[in-house]
């Protein structure tokens, strides 16, 4: 037989437990908050680049990004579509897409046609997905087109999956974001009201221009 005081004892120290464990929650959250607004800041101060690849070195790609980052933008955010829950609004509402062929229909409206950027830029292919969206071939292994492979592992993906020789992935401009520039084809009703720039215009530059890797 367990004495009463033992019980006691047993039930002080479950109660504590329970405390301290709150506790250590409340100091995660409290601090990856804190991390977060340390680490993050404004859509107007930032452009973000949402990539549908499993394996993406996010810091170096952001990071070689920043170096064009144009007057007024704080900071680039380049990461795989991994670190957003699937219909997040952070996800939706990205400056940049790198995507595959099949990934259109699912997120037809976060993007957006490519404006006066064909036109001043007619060195790249483009591939036009509907009437108004249209992207920029950055990965297509039998055409040995690699752009950004240094930062992107375009090869690896799902195990259901199958012939990575035909994958394509394609550059995009966001429906939503607020820097495409002030022209009518990249911006939205919703975002005609907001002072636009065109920081997304100079990311994707300077996207473009990376090394082709192997």
């Amino acid at each position: 037989m367990i004495n009463t005081g033992f019980r006691e004892k047993i039930s002080r120290l479950f109660s504590r437990a329970v405390v301290y464990i709150l506790w250590a929650l409340f100091a995660f959250f409290l601090w990856t908050f804190v991390f977060n607004g340390i680490s993050d800041t404004s859509r107007d101060k930032k452009v973000t680049l949402y990539i549908n690849a499993l394996e993406v070195d996010g810091t170096r790609l952001s990071a070689v990004l920043e170096e064009s980052m144009p007057p007024g933008i704080r900071m680039v955010k380049a990461k795989s579509f991994l670190y957003s829950l699937l219909g997040s609004e952070d996800l939706l509402n990205a400056d940049l897409y790198i995507i595959r062929e099949s990934d259109f229909k699912e997120f037809r409206e976060s993007f957006s046609g490519m404006g006066h950027f064909q036109y001043k830029h007619p060195e790249y292919t483009y591939h036009e997905f509907a009437e108004d969206v249209s992207g920029i071939l950055v990965y297509d292994q039998e055409a040995d087109v690699r752009i950004g492979a240094d930062y992107i592992n375009y090869t690896r993906i799902e195990e259901n999956e199958k012939d990575t020789a035909v994958l394509r992935y394609y550059l995009m401009f966001g429906r939503n974001s607020h820097h495409t520039g002030e022209d009518a084809v990249l911006l939205t009703p919703e975002t005609l009201s907001v002072e636009a720039d065109d920081a997304a215009v100079a990311i994707a530059e300077a996207f473009l221009r990376l090394n082709s890797g192997k």
